[in-house]
């Protein structure tokens, strides 16, 4: 379970980052998608007005248009509204306060005028999507749509749209703006920005796959970084086979890269352990103390038992011991001759001349 440790605290660590930084991401499109509000609410309606301005330049001498009682403003709105036009006469329209708030010019008189020229000269809801795309692309970007509904003075309604698909879709803002009194135009503008994966720069996207890719480095080369650091951390525990005996020592430099780590019990090779019994370590270190790694059959006795043993189960101990010396290498024997043991290893294997006989 130990080696697992390392990889699992890099993914939760990668996980919590990761998640940090993209809440962060999210609060700071979600600051920006207010000032984006702003801006085109703004750029709206400086396209209205626009077209606004378009009609007023028409001459409207041949118009007569009249009001009951004095002429609304934001602050004082009557109920309804008396006006003379050439196609229906002079008639009284009911005037709806909410849309009043809302009304893109405030003077009566320029809504009354502007209500008879509608009727005539109606807007263009694509030339009017395409004033406020230009307006609003010069400072973000953003998808629009218009809706735009037009009550004439016989009070009838038409609906036309610009891009209407995108009513469809959940909408990031919507503006609602009315022209005229009567003869009234409705315009409704919708906003779509950039998701906020779409709103991320190079720079952001960079940010936020760091920690992903860090975290796959690591556990691609783990072994060889755990191997690394453990090298590292140990590196002044280590005892070479030819600076023994060292009764205290915690790790032993074997050949081949080998190490035989006394507080783990085990013996590791690159990014391999190999686990030994209690007994093979007494054993091991016992032959790493001595000189020529031998050992006699009475001090062996003597380590492991206190000199009870019987000789049969001396020899299973070093049979168990061979066994778990040859998972890990194929060059550390032990061999018996005369009621010593020997351990030998690559570097001093053709300067023994102990012959082994089969124990």
């Amino acid at each position: 379970m130990k080696k697992y440790i390392v990889p699992i605290i890099a993914i939760i660590s990668c996980l919590c980052i990761t998640i940090g930084y993209v809440t962060h991401l999210h609060r700071n499109y979600e600051a920006q998608k207010v000032a984006w509000n702003t801006i085109a609410q703004e750029t709206f309606r400086e396209a209205l007005l626009a077209e606004v301005n378009k009609r007023l330049e028409i001459l409207i001498s041949h118009y007569r248009s009249e009001e009951a009682g004095a002429l609304p403003t934001k602050r004082s709105l009557p109920d309804s509204v008396q006006i003379m036009s050439r196609g229906y006469g002079s008639r009284w329209y009911k005037l709806d306060k909410k849309r009043f708030e809302r009304q893109l010019i405030e003077g009566g008189s320029v809504n009354s005028a502007i209500s008879a020229l509608i009727d005539e000269y109606p807007y263009s809801v694509d030339a009017l999507k395409h004033r406020w795309d230009s307006l609003l692309n010069r400072k973000l970007r953003a998808t629009t749509a218009i809706r735009y509904v037009l009550t004439d003075l016989g009070e009838y309604r038409d609906t036309t749209f610009a891009n209407r698909d995108y009513f469809v879709y959940p909408i990031d803002s919507s503006l609602v703006s009315y022209i005229g009194y009567r003869c009234e135009a409705e315009f409704i503008g919708c906003v779509h920005y950039p998701s906020l994966w779409g709103a991320c720069s190079p720079l952001n996207w960079a940010l936020l796959l760091l920690p992903v890719l860090l975290l796959a480095l690591i556990l691609i080369y783990y072994p060889q970084i755990s191997a690394a650091i453990r090298r590292r951390f140990i590196k002044k525990e280590i005892v070479h086979v030819a600076d023994a005996p060292i009764e205290r020592a915690k790790v032993y430099q074997l050949p081949d890269g080998m190490l035989f780590d006394v507080m783990a019990h085990s013996i590791r090779k690159g990014n391999e352990t190999f686990k030994l019994s209690p007994q093979s370590v007494v054993l091991l270190k016992l032959f790493l103390r001595n000189p020529d790694r031998k050992v006699s059959v009475e001090e062996m006795n003597r380590e492991l038992w206190e000199g009870k043993a019987a000789k049969g189960r001396m020899e299973v101990a070093v049979s168990r011991f061979r066994a778990e010396l040859k998972k890990a290498s194929p060059h550390l024997k032990v061999d018996y001759l005369n009621g010593v043991y020997q351990l030998k290893m690559p570097h001093f294997i053709e300067e023994n001349t102990l012959v082994s006989n089969g124990k």
